[in-house]
């Protein structure tokens, strides 16, 4: 069973309202709850008021993170530690799937295994976006959408 909080502001509906992720859980569009992270969903047009509309609905803002929490996207993952693993993880368990004679898996493992290094750089303050950079774009080579699902 998973929890989450959502907090309607004076501003709401102008403004999103606040949406907090309750339950840790290992997903790379999802961070950890407070104290590890602030439970933000990968949600465009929750996270960004820019991206908001007053029209959006309480039911299409549960589906929304319901949506996101079925459909894991490692190509996306949210700028925290925890997801970037997350979403190394999956794509590493995507390339068992994939034959040795392709292509672009050394690459990929490559970018990969950078990726891991960077986030093991706790004194560097750029490592977590540099393992993004370097998480998207080995996604990309295995067939990843910039956003999405595979294509």
């Amino acid at each position: 069973m998973h929890a989450f909080e959502m907090r309607f502001t004076k501003a709401y509906p102008l403004e999103p309202p606040e949406f907090e992720w309750l339950t840790p859980i290992s997903h790379p569009n999802i961070e950890p709850p407070k104290p590890q992270g602030l439970g933000r969903v990968c949600l465009d047009w929750l996270t960004n008021p820019r991206e908001w509309s007053p029209d959006t609905s309480v039911n299409a803002i549960i589906e929304g993170a319901l949506y996101v929490l079925n459909n894991p996207n490692p190509s996306d993952p949210m700028m925290h530690r925890s997801c970037l693993r997350e979403a190394i993880r999956m794509l590493e368990e995507d390339i068992s799937k994939h034959s040795d004679a392709e292509p672009n898996l050394p690459k990929v493992r490559m970018l990969l295994a950078s990726a891991k290094q960077s986030i093991e750089r706790p004194s560097v303050s750029t490592s977590d976006e540099m393992a993004y950079k370097l998480i998207k774009e080995a996604a990309l080579l295995l067939g990843y959408k910039q956003k999405g699902a595979r294509a």
